[in-house]
């Protein structure tokens, strides 16, 4: 085993999961016009916010517990300062440009929308309501945000044993939830309630305690397995048992998430420690928020665009286009309205000046912690 804090691979392990979800985008408003083993192929993509969770609280526990551990305390304070100024500039400029757009384009964003998508409830809303674009994809900014609302103080006042014990009462809870809720809710829309999604959270929790900040020494072999392992069980999670789909049965929807787990944790294993740093691709990593908060909005121009120009839409050149669109948005966010914030951070940076510290603050300046 190893240790460390910057990790690149996680940086790799992020544009793969903003992949995985843009792929699911780009071919799920256009069914009719995407092969049928494609459609089914690019449900798999929607388990890449599973991942985005798990590796989330992966990392912020890490910083949590690291900061426990040199100070004897948690500063929830500096911790919630340092998360308004990583998620809140991009968050509120993209759901205000869609808010002001929605009163003169096809852009959508209902009036009941607005205060829980402002408090960061979204989630629940879109739950009850159904989702809308491009503003929906915030809602696992919601889900998010609800977990970082809670992590320092379940850190600060539990031992590390009380937080495994509690890791595996949220994947129970999250069990609990989706089959009582299924008698409530469409299937479907279970994937958008925070309680039925504690459970990539949890296990992200107790990846970090059991390997206590390190990552595992596998070799080539046991990661080429894992990974393999970790796609298996994301398509068998989207496709026989139909992942996110509105139109899933309570079994599908209690079956698919604990297998979706399963996927998502062999993948994360499988990169976690793996000696790959490719410039490129940890570039993309590192600006996978913005990828992900505007990639929906890309791809809808792209698609109005196309119909316009052709009068018809290939899911390869919305999604090719959509990209093309994405990623300068995204450098541009990332260097010109995120940076100033992320260099504001360093006032509420860890207090002690110990190499350690400083390291730990540089983590956080990279991980975006978001899905």
């Amino acid at each position: 085993m190893r240790s460390g804090f910057h990790r690149p691979e996680l940086d790799i392990l992020r544009f793969f999961a903003f992949a995985l979800v843009f792929f699911c985008h780009t071919c799920s408003s256009i069914r009719g016009d995407v092969p049928a083993a494609f459609a089914s192929l690019s449900r798999m993509g929607s388990y890449g916010v599973d991942i985005f969770f798990l590796l989330s609280a992966f990392l912020i526990a890490g910083l949590l517990v690291r900061e426990k551990e040199r100070s004897g305390t948690i500063n929830a304070r500096a911790f919630y300062m340092r998360r308004i100024l990583r998620i809140w500039p991009v968050y509120f400029v993209f759901l205000g440009v869609t808010l002001v757009l929605s009163r003169f384009t096809p852009v959508q964003f209902p009036d009941g929308a607005i205060v829980p998508m402002l408090l960061f409830y979204g989630n629940f809303w879109i739950m009850l309501h159904g989702s809308f674009s491009p503003g929906g994809i915030l809602w696992s900014v919601s889900v998010e945000e609800q977990f970082y609302l809670m992590s320092p103080l379940a850190t600060r006042f539990l031992s590390r044993n009380g937080l495994i014990v509690l890791c595996g009462l949220l994947i129970l809870a999250a069990i609990v939830a989706r089959v009582a809720l299924s008698a409530f809710v469409d299937p479907g829309d279970l994937w958008f309630c925070t309680l039925t999604r504690l459970d990539p959270i949890a296990i992200g929790i107790l990846v970090c305690l059991l390997l206590n900040g390190r990552a595992p020494a596998f070799g080539p072999a046991v990661r080429i397995g894992l990974l393999l392992l970790g796609v298996l069980c994301l398509f068998v999670a989207a496709v026989p048992f139909h992942g996110a789909d509105p139109d899933l049965s309570p079994l599908e929807a209690t079956l698919a998430y604990p297998i979706a787990d399963i996927g998502a944790l062999s993948v994360f294993l499988a990169v976690l420690g793996a000696p790959i740093a490719w410039r490129p691709l940890v570039y993309l990593g590192q600006i996978s928020y913005g990828l992900y908060v505007y990639h929906l909005f890309a791809l809808d121009v792209a698609k109005v665009g196309i119909l316009h120009a052709t009068g018809t839409c290939p899911f390869w050149l919305r999604g090719a286009i959509g990209l093309a669109l994405t990623v300068p948005l995204a450098a541009v966010s990332y260097k010109w309205l995120e940076m100033p914030f992320l260099r504001l951070k360093e006032r509420f940076s860890p207090d002690a000046p110990h190499p350690a510290a400083i390291r730990l603050f540089e983590e956080e300046r990279r991980s975006p912690a978001s899905g």
